[in-house]
């Protein structure tokens, strides 16, 4: 992106001329994502330039690296032949992600510049959720029987790249007679075996990595990640082969639900990320804003309701803000280890009180260590002869056992929202430091009145 960036000025310059000689040679140098990503640099009269300057057998993959705004704009602005072959070149899993974003009406004024069979792929893979295998598996893959030979499979598989039927290749699935997936092998094993050699031979069990329909996006990820796959085989409920998920929309699910994982965590809505709109930031973030004021003011309640433990030991005001942030942040810190956990299928349910124990422990020593250092310090500023360890005593104690509560509720809010099937992210932000802060002020004041009134 960097690098591209600096052509800007090159090409609006080319622009100016009315020859655009120059432009071709410096499209080509261009990767395709990062003239993708300085699109948006261009007016659109300099786009419909621009575009039919890209090299014919190139448009159609940067057309799928457009955002779904600029795919409809360049539609609309298209001759109904070039948009025609584009819309017919797309990759099956990119091209069904744009027409889900389409209005009914938009979507049947494409379907009649398509080719029909295009049309029912678009059409059957919409029928399946978004965010499953299904609705994010190609249709583009090649199959193989186990009676083949391997000369007789690279000739397949080279007809299929030469006619553009597959882009990506990074294994092969072996089908029986009734197209149930047998086994698979990956292109290097292929290549390097003999011409002769049967692919029912070559072949290994994939019965591991098979992907359901229906089985969410999040899942295969993990999937993918455990068994570092390139690809793999999507199944109906039959076992039959119906699509192959690749790697490069494995990142773009992963990239997909860390947004969403994150935004969760701050209280704002993942479209934000993408296209900030006032409506929807005040619709998401209201609710936790409202959340957050409504735990401040029970948070001043319990101040008030110490009122007198303050009037008679005023240096206990110093200390609320450390209190407060320490039991806060350990929650937070607590809870984004789980949370990260369950996304990358490291954490279950089942091991809650491994997990407990190993956060508890470390919240523990790190409650002792900023207790001890804290009441030390505070000893140091307020203490007196008289009261030589009082002081120490109650804000030592109180933001050891607040941290200790802040890591006991990081831990554990994240499992109960798991268990009531509850996305765990949710767990985290404003929904820990609120808690905390309310409970964390009533120990503190609890331990202050106990000691010192």
């Amino acid at each position: 992106m960097q690098n591209a960036a600096v052509f800007i000025p090159e090409i609006k310059l080319a622009l100016q001329n009315s020859g655009y000689e120059e432009i071709p040679f410096i499209l080509e140098y261009i990767p395709l994502a990062d003239l993708a990503a300085i699109w948006q640099h261009f007016d659109s009269n300099e786009r419909k330039v621009l575009f039919p300057l890209i090299e014919e057998d190139r448009q159609a993959e940067f057309f799928e690296l457009l955002s779904i705004e600029d795919k409809k704009v360049f539609l609309r602005n298209q001759p109904s032949k070039k948009a025609k072959k584009i819309l017919n070149e797309m990759s099956p899993d990119v091209r069904v992600d744009m027409f889900s974003k389409l209005s009914p009406e938009q979507a049947q004024e494409l379907f009649a510049l398509m080719e029909r069979n295009e049309v029912e792929d678009v059409k059957k893979l919409l029928e399946y959720p978004p965010e499953t295998a299904g609705g994010r598996m190609t249709t583009e893959y090649t199959v193989l029987h186990s009676d083949m030979r391997a000369r007789e499979a690279l000739l397949q598989l080279q007809e299929s790249l030469v006619s553009k039927e597959v882009k990506n290749v990074y294994a092969l699935y072996c089908v029986d007679r009734i197209g149930r997936v047998t086994g698979g092998l990956s292109l290097q094993s292929l290549v390097a075996s003999s011409p002769e050699e049967k692919i029912e031979k070559l072949i290994h069990s994939v019965d591991n990595i098979k992907v359901r329909l229906d089985q969410d996006q999040e899942e295969v990820a993990q999937m993918f990640s455990h068994y570092d796959l390139l690809s793999a085989p999507v199944v109906d409920f039959a076992g039959r082969l119906v699509g192959v998920i690749t790697v490069d929309d494995i990142v773009d699910v992963i990239r997909q639900e860390a947004d969403e994982d994150i935004a969760i965590m701050s209280g704002v809505d993942p479209s934000e990320f993408k296209k900030p709109s006032l409506v929807a930031a005040l619709k998401t973030r209201l609710p936790w804003l409202m959340l957050a004021y409504l735990g401040g003011l029970a948070a001043a309640g319990v101040i008030g309701r110490y009122e007198a433990a303050l009037e008679e030991v005023v240096a206990l005001a110093a200390f609320i803000p450390v209190i407060m942030h320490m039991g806060g942040t350990i929650g937070v810190q607590s809870s984004t280890v789980v949370v990260r956990g369950f996304a990358l299928g490291k954490v279950e349910a089942g091991r809650i009180g491994k997990i407990l124990s190993k956060e508890v422990f470390t919240g523990f020593i790190l409650s002792a260590s900023y207790a001890l250092l804290l009441g030390f310090l505070s000893h140091i500023r307020y203490g007196t002869f008289e009261g030589v360890t009082r002081i120490g005593i109650v804000t030592g104690g109180g933001i050891g056992l607040v941290m200790l509560i802040g890591a006991l509720t990081g831990v554990s809010l994240p499992f109960c929202f798991k268990k009531f099937g509850i996305d765990p992210a949710v767990a985290t932000g404003p929904i820990i430091t609120t808690l905390i802060d309310i409970a964390g002020l009533g120990v503190y004041f609890i331990i202050a009145s106990a000691v010192l009134l």
